[in-house]
């Protein structure tokens, strides 16, 4: 969980719903995805959730504020499968 500051809420990392990115050690034919999921917590109004996507770095509205997906490690390894715990995500959040 991550305050933002000025902004009245909080950022609560659920997880990643499914990983299919290229292992690094791996030539594939596609980059493939991955979903992390997240929670918007206000100090006032209801919770909202919202998934994002690693391959498009799509970002999503919340109000007036923009949370795009910059980062998710680590970086697969093939044969190497990564625990639910290890995952981080870099979040920009803007105006």
């Amino acid at each position: 969980m991550a305050e933002v500051p000025h902004a009245a809420m909080r950022i609560h990392f659920q997880g990643v719903l499914s990983d299919s990115r290229c292992p690094v050690n791996a030539l594939c034919i596609q980059a493939g995805d991955a979903i992390a999921r997240i929670d918007v917590v206000p100090t006032t109004g209801a919770l909202a959730t919202y998934d994002l996507h690693a391959a498009n770095h799509q970002p999503v509205r919340h109000g007036d504020l923009t949370i795009e997906l910059t980062e998710l490690g680590p970086h697969p390894f093939a044969g190497r499968p990564i625990a639910p715990t290890d995952y981080r995500l870099t979040l920009r959040i803007t105006r």
